[in-house]
Formats: structure tokens, sequence, C-alpha cells
């Protein structure tokens, strides 16, 4: 790998969890009374952390998410997501090519982050380098997850290779002033796309 740091999104990147997460999400918030049908979810919240996706429904629908409501939904997702998570295909055998040092930095919080890495077993090739969203002042399509990975890791912000697949994730990579690959992404200025996990090991040789 000619990067000094891979840092790699978790959601819809490394797992298929987006599925669950936003059909429960979108779920939950039409019993609040938020008109929106679960392609509407899945378009307006992908990449977001649930407290942008909350802001989101405030500043939309005026509806404001009551107290309470993430634990439930979280509990929910938890629950499914141990049952029925699965990685990418073709993830687990490109991480095991891939030399040198591995992050992940996600907008879930780090319970999520930890049990979606455990379930799929991907969690030993990134060990306790986790890095949550929840943990900086400002969540994706801000750079500050990206750079607080680069910097506890201590490897320069050019010197890094982000792997997404959301287009908040992937603006975050850019404004962090790091290499972007995008997952299953449209082609863009500044980012390099790719279709298959299997793939990207020689796109970072």
């Amino acid at each position: 790998m000619r990067y000094r740091l891979l840092i790699c999104d978790l959601d819809g990147t490394l797992v298929d969890s987006e599925p669950v997460a936003n059909r429960l999400l979108a779920d939950g918030l039409r019993r609040l009374g938020v008109p929106l049908t679960q392609e509407e979810g899945e378009t307006i919240f992908v990449g977001l952390s649930l407290p942008l996706c909350f802001e989101l429904v405030r500043d939309r629908w005026g509806i404001q998410v009551p107290a309470g409501f993430e634990a439930g939904l979280q509990a929910e997702t938890f629950a499914l997501l141990r049952r029925d998570l699965q990685p990418m295909p073709g993830a687990a055998e490109a991480l095991a090519r891939i030399s040198g040092a591995k992050c992940v930095a996600s907008s879930s919080e780090m319970a999520k982050i930890k049990l979606e890495l455990d379930v799929t077993g991907l969690r030993p090739h990134f060990g306790d380098a986790l890095f949550s969203g929840r943990d900086v002042p400002h969540a994706k399509p801000a750079p500050d997850v990206f750079l607080r990975a680069a910097a506890v890791m201590q490897v320069a912000p050019a010197d890094c290779a982000v792997i997404e697949d959301s287009p908040p994730g992937i603006a975050a990579g850019l404004a962090a002033g790091m290499t972007v690959f995008g997952y299953g992404a449209a082609p863009q200025p500044g980012v390099t796309p790719f279709a298959d996990w299997r793939d990207l090991p020689d796109l970072l040789a």
C-alpha cells in the first residue's frame, strides 16, 4: 500500500448494515408522524449520524424526536444486526491483502462500531483503532473524525486513504485533504470509484 494509513468507513462500506438501520429509522420516524417512505429515508439519511438525522427531521418537518427514541431504536437495530449482519462481499479478503496501518472512522457510536465489527469478524483487521463521529465536534460531512483518526495514528492527512460509500463521507474525506476511494460511488472529481472490495488492494498499491 502506498499510503501510510487506510481509514475505512463502516456502515455501507465494510458492512451491509444500512438497509436494516435505515428501515428501522424510517419506520420509527413514521410512527412519530414524519411523512417519508423507506426509499426517501435511505436517500435523505444515508451517511449521516443519528443526531444529524434528528436535526434534519426537526428542521424539515418541524417534529422533535422525543427523549428515549434513540435508545429504543438502537436496541431494536442492535438485535437485528446481531442476527443478520454480513460484511460486504470481498471486504475480509481485501483487508487481509492490504499491508500497513488500518482504522475505522464511522458516524456511528462506539458501541455500534464494535458490535458490527465483532459480528462480521472484521475486528482483528483494526484492533482498537476505532473512531466515532460522536466523539468529535462535528460529524460528517465535516472532516473532524478523519482528522482525529490521522492525528491519533500519527499520520499526515496527505498520507491517508479514505474508503467511503456515502456523499457525506466522501465530502468529509476530501475536506480532510485525504485521498478518497468511493465504494459503489459515482465518478466525481478527486474520488477513485470502485465496485468490488477485491479490486481495492491493487488500487492502493
